[in-house]
């Protein structure tokens, strides 16, 4: 298991059995610090630039918004450290930040958990951010796969977190996992007034059961309500 922890996620051996399902047609998009726009994610990136990938990711059906042999591939020439990636192939939720240091490259991630509210149903996800920073070259380079519900607001995250000076981009990295650890709080803001409103609507109807349990549960001897609770 150790060359596991600290082995390099070589594309050849990625997700040899299948485990995940892989989609073209989903969500998979990058801007990158040598652009001024978000484009789709291709199989080729710039290895002079820096790099802020984003891609759909449903953790319950294995199902990820790119093709694997991009997805593969981005993992190896990041250097993404094994253990980086095990957590996607294995059903329980991760938690927690971690971080593996191998030869040069310098990799940590987390995890932020997510919910959504669909027609009075709440779906629940996982924020997953991988940081690699390479320190020969002084690249640094961030992958998001995020629920289907967050792509939409991801792309509106990503032009906000560059500026532009002398015709040359340069992603702000420190603002790039707050604005993250941000989106994913707002996604519980935006569904507290529901889970509030159920809330209560579960105390109002707890209570009317004790009182109709108060009522009808009399002492025999003086016919006066007697309140037994354990």
């Amino acid at each position: 298991m150790e060359d596991y922890s600290i082995g390099t996620a070589l594309a050849s051996e990625f997700d040899i059995t299948n485990q995940l399902r892989y989609s073209p047609n989903g969500e998979a998009f990058v801007r990158s610090s040598n652009s001024t726009v978000t484009k789709p994610l291709s199989a080729e990136l710039s290895p002079e630039a820096d790099h802020v990938v984003v891609v759909s990711f449903d953790k319950k059906r294995g199902a990820l918004g790119t093709k694997k042999d991009t997805i593969a591939g981005l993992f190896q020439d990041w250097n993404v450290p094994k253990a980086a990636i095990s957590h996607l192939f294995v059903a329980d939720e991760p938690h927690g930040l971690s971080s593996v240091s191998v030869g040069s490259t310098r990799c940590c991630w987390y995890h932020a958990p997510v919910a959504h509210l669909s027609n009075t149903d709440f779906e629940y996800g996982t924020l997953h951010v991988w940081q690699v920073l390479d320190v020969d070259s002084s690249h640094v380079r961030v992958l998001v796969l995020c629920p289907s519900f967050m792509t939409a607001r991801m792309r509106t995250i990503l032009p906000s977190l560059s500026r532009h000076s002398l015709g040359l981009g340069d992603h702000q990295w420190p603002q790039i996992h707050l604005a993250l650890i941000r989106a994913a709080i707002e996604t519980w803001r935006a569904t507290r007034w529901f889970m509030m409103s159920t809330g209560g609507v579960s105390v109002r109807s707890v209570n009317a059961v004790k009182r109709k349990i108060l009522l009808t549960h009399t002492d025999p001897r003086n016919d006066c309500s007697n309140e037994q609770w354990p």
